[in-house]
Order: C-alpha cells, then sequence, then structure tokens
C-alpha cells in the first residue's frame, strides 16, 4: 500500500513515468514477439488472438492500477490520517530531498547518453561521407551513396524501396537475400554467420544477405523477396524448390484416342470425364510418394525423388504406374454407361539429371523439372503408342534400383542430340511389373557393362 500511495498521492510524475514504462516495455515486448512468431505457418490465423491479447494485458494492468487507487480512496475517507502516517514512512526524515536529487541526477545522465549517441552518430557521418560512400543502384534506376558501414539493408530503408527482412536484419534468416553485381573489392567476405545461412540455403556466390553486407564500392542490387508474407512462404518452402540441378525421375502418362472421345461428348461431359480421370492418377502418384508437375490436354507429367531423403525414386514410379491402371480399371467399370469404350492409357518412365525449381508467372507458377531427362520420358511415353503397349521405362531407369523384367522387351531407339541410341524395355501390361517393387542386383550387367537379354527381357 504505501508505494500505490506514493504513486498516486506523494509524488503522481512517478506515477505516470510507471505508467509510460509499462508500455514502452509491453510495445518494446509484442514487437519482439512478432518477429519471433512471423515465420509460423499458423500466425495469419493467430494473429487476431495475439492481437486482442497484446491490447486486453496492459488495458488490464492500467484497471487494476486504478482501482487499487479507488480502494485506496475509500480507506483514506474513513482514516483522514491515513495519507499523511502512510507517506512519513515511506522515507526517513530528510531524505526526501536526497532522493529526488539522485533520481534527477539518474534522469539527467541517461538523457545526456541518449543525447551522446545521437552527437556521436552524427560525427560518424561526417566523418564516413568524409572518408568514402558507397553507392547502392535498384532494379527500377532509384540509387542511394551511403556512407562505408552501413549495410544495403540500412541502403533500401533510407531509400523506401520495400525489402523483407523477417529476422529485423540479425542474419538469422535469409529473406532479405539479393542479388549483387558489384566492381572488384566493393564486396567484403562475409561474415562466418553470413557464410552459415547462405550455406543451409545452397546459395550461389552472387547472392548475399542484405543485413549483413556492408559494400565498400558501387554495387547494383536486386531484392528477391518482396513482402513478408513472401519471406515467409519462401523460408518455409521445401529446398527443391529454390531451384537447382538433380537426379529426378519422370513419368508421363498420356490417354489413348480420347480427342476422337470428346467430338462425341458434351463439353461437360469432357470435363467430368477428364476431371475424375485426373484425381484418380493424380491419387494414384501421390499414394506413391510423388509429386503431380501438371496435365496438359488429357496427359500428366509427375516427379518422383525431389526429396533428398528419398533413395529410391525409381521404384515408386513403378508402384505409381502400376497403381495408375488399376485405378484406370475402376474408373472404367465406374463410367462404362458412359463410354463406348474402355479408357486405354500409356506411359513413359525415365531418369536422370534434369533443372528442378519454381518456374512461371503469376497464378502460373509451380514446380516443374526442365531439360533432356524430361524430353526422353516425353518421347518414351510416345513411343507406348507405337508399340501398342501400356508402359515404356528406360534400361537406365531398371538400372538405378537392379530390377529385372522377364516378360519387357528391350529396344533401341535414336534419340536427337545423342550419339547413342538410347535403349528402354517395353511392357504389354503393366501388370506384369513386380506387385512390390522389389529390386534385384544379381546378373543385371554382364562382363562388357552391357544389359543382360536374361535378365532384363528378349532382345
Amino acid at each position: 500500500m504505501p508505494v500505490l500511495t506514493g504513486l498516486w498521492y506523494g509524488e503522481p510524475f512517478n506515477g505516470i513515468v510507471q505508467i509510460v514504462l509499462v508500455l514502452v516495455a509491453w510495445t518494446h515486448v509484442c514487437i519482439g514477439l512478432r518477429f519471433w512468431l512471423l515465420l509460423r505457418p499458423w500466425y495469419d490465423t493467430a494473429r487476431p488472438f495475439l492481437y486482442a491479447g497484446a491490447l486486453l494485458l496492459p488495458v488490464l494492468a492500467l484497471l487494476g492500477f486504478v482501482a487499487g487507487e479507488r480502494e485506496l480512496g475509500a480507506m483514506l475517507a474513513h482514516d483522514p490520517g491515513l495519507l499523511a502516517r502512510t507517506l512519513a514512512s515511506k522515507t526517513r526524515p530528510g531524505a526526501g530531498p536526497v532522493l529526488n536529487e539522485i533520481a534527477w541526477g539518474i534522469r539527467a545522465a541517461l538523457l545526456g547518453a541518449i543525447a551522446g549517441v545521437v552527437v556521436a552518430r552524427l560525427i560518424r557521418q561526417r566523418w564516413q561521407r568524409r572518408w568514402g560512400v558507397s553507392r547502392i543502384t535498384y532494379p527500377r534506376g532509384q540509387w542511394i551513396d551511403i556512407p562505408h558501414g552501413y549495410t544495403v539493408l540500412d541502403a533500401s530503408q533510407m531509400l523506401g524501396v520495400p525489402h523483407t527482412s523477417i529476422c529485423g536484419g540479425k542474419g538469422r534468416c535469409s529473406t532479405c537475400r539479393i542479388h549483387v553485381r558489384a566492381d572488384p573489392g566493393a564486396l567484403p567476405s562475409p561474415s562466418p554467420e553470413e557464410q552459415r545461412v547462405l550455406r543451409r540455403i545452397g546459395a550461389p556466390s552472387n547472392v548475399r544477405l542484405a543485413c549483413q553486407l556492408r559494400p565498400r564500392g558501387s554495387v547494383s542490387v536486386v531484392p528477391l523477396l518482396s513482402s513478408p508474407k513472401a519471406g515467409r512462404e519462401y523460408f518455409l518452402r521445401p529446398v527443391y524448390a529454390e531451384g537447382g540441378e538433380q537426379e529426378v525421375v519422370i513419368l508421363f502418362a498420356d490417354l489413348r484416342n480420347f480427342t476422337r472421345l470428346a467430338e462425341t461428348r458434351l463439353p461437360y461431359d469432357v470435363v467430368f470425364i477428364l476431371n475424375r480421370y485426373f484425381q484418380e492418377m493424380g491419387q494414384a502418384v501421390e499414394a506413391a510418394g510423388g509429386y503431380v508437375d501438371k496435365f496438359v490436354g488429357d496427359g500428366m507429367i509427375a516427379l518422383f525423388g525431389l526429396e533428398a531423403a528419398n533413395a529410391q525414386p525409381a521404384s515408386q514410379a513403378l508402384t505409381a504406374a502400376r497403381l495408375m491402371f488399376v485405378r484406370l480399371d475402376a474408373l472404367n467399370r465406374e463410367l462404362a454407361a458412359e463410354l463406348d469404350a474402355p479408357l486405354r492409357m500409356g506411359i513413359g518412365i525415365h531418369i536422370g539429371l534434369a533443372v528442378v525449381g519454381e518456374m512461371g508467372y503469376g497464378r502460373a507458377r509451380s514446380l516443374t523439372a526442365i531439360g533432356d531427362t524430361v524430353n526422353i520420358a516425353s518421347r518414351l511415353e510416345t513411343l507406348s503408342k507405337s508399340y501398342g503397349c501400356d508402359l515404356v521405362v528406360s534400361e537406365a531407369l531398371l538400372r538405378s534400383i537392379g530390377l529385372h523384367l522377364p516378360n519387357a522387351l528391350r529396344h533401341e531407339m535414336p534419340i536427337r542430340g545423342r550419339a547413342a541410341p538410347l535403349a528402354a524395355y517395353t511392357l504389354a501390361t503393366v501388370h506384369d511389373l513386380p506387385a512390390t517393387g522389389a529390386a534385384t542386383t544379381s546378373g543385371l550387367s554382364n562382363a562388357r557393362g552391357e544389359a543382360s537379354p536374361e535378365i532384363l527381357g528378349a532382345r
């Protein structure tokens, strides 16, 4: 009670200072919590509730402070001498002026320190501008001269250029990263903290963190992110979405003679049949551990092996092919009354290196793969029409898991841009695939390193 009495009746100015300090401290806490929680995927959902809590807590605290004063006022009304006794008990006689002098001395020292920092910064800026500045140029022709020692993120903030920095410029995330072009000697080497973040995201040599880069010459920069939301999405996205070359398995699937079928159907019926087909095929791919790249017309492209921890993408692709035909048979039974003839499908599968990443623009942006491996997989799917079979797989795919297919036929086909022909195997029906996708390695290659017809199929 003596403290509350002093804040309300003894020295009201101290009570005001106490209220201001509570608000300042709580605001600082809220800022820190926001930066800490901003990357969490549930933050957008929880934000209204967090905002309500951030407002209610200081309001309730201040209401408690006011309620305490009302109770104190009621007590003082019943005992008029209570106020004088309480204030007298707070300090020893003669100590009040001394304590006031100490308090004002501390306040003066604090204000002097703040003023000293401001003056020191002004002096440092003048000294830095005298001894050198760096010109930072942005994509739209904007530029700013900053003294040596300032970061690119500082330059963006001074110029008003939107620049995401989820961690607040502490080098704990990669959302402020930039593409950099600079004069020789203008870029200092990355600090250990910056190197750690850049290694984690696999950044190329021309990508730096804006909050850590302090240029010592003219540089041109391109911020890679433009909003906190985009920053959170990029931070949470898979590593392979950033783009890079990796070994993947590509599966192409296409319906046979569907164009002729569509000519005799109403547009609504065509859309319904295709959507049912895409639904079944997509679920089969995902059940096997693959990723549906895109649907093109009445065809589909799927990727396997995107995750680095996935050691058997070829087995997954073959399992997906088997599941797709199982679901296609079920779909044909479901739509038997709607179809003049059952839906037929051909699949081509190949393994190899491809460039994988998010590509496109706007709503058409998606994860995809490009490269020679994709073209070969497409060619294999086309060959399934020529050979009248369900499945065509490359020899490289079978070798990657040591799988032999006794019922498969081996073919060699020329590939544009390649000196050697491509070896592939055809299966008349995908139901000849092993149900478990188990791989065997014995007898996979002969002494010349060529495929053994007895193991991989008849020539």
